[in-house]
């Protein structure tokens, strides 16, 4: 009774999660100054959820975990589309993770219908 993701699924997936901790190791160490310790701070706390419960869904396989992932990211996503630079990277990744929630979503209504059907 185990739900299998399509390898679509999990490689967009895994995408996301890789991409948003790179790009989260890249502000820290490469772009990080002494003025800007309390932000990064903050968007750490803010970022890091999200990640960890992409990571929760993908292990689990549940789209709605999924789900939950990029509603919590969704205001800080929006927020950081519109800045320059790096952080306009973050705002974008959250597309994936909606992507990869429909995905979950579709594999798992279609493995139910095959099981229905069969």
């Amino acid at each position: 009774m185990e739900n299998r993701l399509s390898v679509r699924t999990y490689c967009i997936s895994m995408l996301s999660i890789i991409a948003n901790v790179y790009l989260w190791l890249r502000v820290i160490f490469i772009e990080w100054s002494e003025t800007e310790l309390e932000v990064i701070v903050n968007f750490s706390i803010l970022l890091t959820p999200p990640v960890v419960l992409a990571i929760i869904a993908l292990y689990l396989k549940r789209a709605w975990i999924m789900y939950v992932a990029f509603i919590t990211s969704l205001p800080i996503g929006l927020y950081l589309l519109a800045n320059e630079g790096t952080w306009q990277l973050f705002g974008s990744l959250e597309i994936l993770l909606l992507i990869s929630a429909i995905l979950m979503t579709k594999d798992i209504v279609n493995k139910n219908k095959t099981k229905t059907y069969a």
